[in-house]
């Protein structure tokens, strides 16, 4: 059985982009992202929202850029995967932490051409036979 994953983040950034280098092996620089994304709803007649924070993590070459080329507040479009890591802290506890791998990002991106970039959604049959896919 195979399975696919892939998540799409669009929004502005909520800090300067942060940079460090690995330790171990050849050296690879790293950079973390942070992007809100708001999701809002209506509930007994009120409006609602939220906002969830995303840690994205760039590797290598596209790390660099992005530390030079991004500042808070700049938009970007970032497709990617989720993946959770963990480890022990100072006192032996196990910590977990889940990110957003890149896999591609596109730099100051206004909200129209996020809408172009996005991938087309599949088409999904809707199994009750109606016109209208759900």
């Amino acid at each position: 059985m195979s399975s696919f994953q892939s998540i799409t983040i669009y929004g502005p950034l909520g800090k300067d982009p942060e940079i460090r280098s690995t330790t171990g092996g050849a050296p690879r620089s790293i950079c973390t992202l942070v992007i809100p994304t708001e999701t809002h709803w209506e509930k007994d007649g009120q409006k609602q929202s939220k906002t969830e924070w995303h840690r994205v993590i760039l590797w290598g070459k596209t790390a660099e850029n992005a530390h030079h080329r991004l500042r808070k507040g700049d938009y970007v479009f970032v497709v990617g995967r989720v993946e959770t890591r963990k480890w022990e802290d100072k006192s032996g506890a196990a910590r977990y932490s889940t990110e957003i791998v890149a896999e591609r990002i596109e730099y100051n991106v206004r909200p129209k051409e996020a809408a172009a970039a996005a991938p087309a959604s599949p088409a999904v049959a809707d199994p009750w036979g109606n016109e209208e896919p759900f």
